[in-house]
């Protein structure tokens, strides 16, 4: 089997559990997985994956935690630094002419 973001080293599936459940409990809580879906846009896709094959009850766990997460994702601020700087630095550089490219 592929690597998945939401299987762990033996096989579990971390998504799975249902709260007060004592046969299946939660393995990752709420805010864990709200939080990993927000900021790692990989777990997403591997989330999508994985949601058809839960447990009913499981699946309304997850619609509850998956309503309250921002439909962007949030880059972090160095990932937005890092933008900043390609677009500044690859905007046009004119070393041609008198005056370096300039008119």
């Amino acid at each position: 089997m592929s690597w998945n973001f939401w299987i762990n080293d033996i096989g579990e599936n971390q998504l799975k559990g249902v709260p007060c459940d004592m046969d299946n409990p939660c393995r990752l809580p709420d805010w864990m997985i709200q939080d990993i879906l927000t900021c790692i846009p990989a777990s997403r896709d591997n989330f999508n994956y994985w949601f058809p094959f839960m447990l009913p009850a499981e699946q309304a766990r997850l619609i509850c935690i998956i309503q309250g997460i921002p439909q962007h994702v949030a880059l972090d601020p160095l990932d937005v630094s890092d933008l900043l700087q390609k677009f500044i630095n690859t905007e046009g550089v004119h070393t041609t002419g008198p005056h370096g490219g300039g008119n």
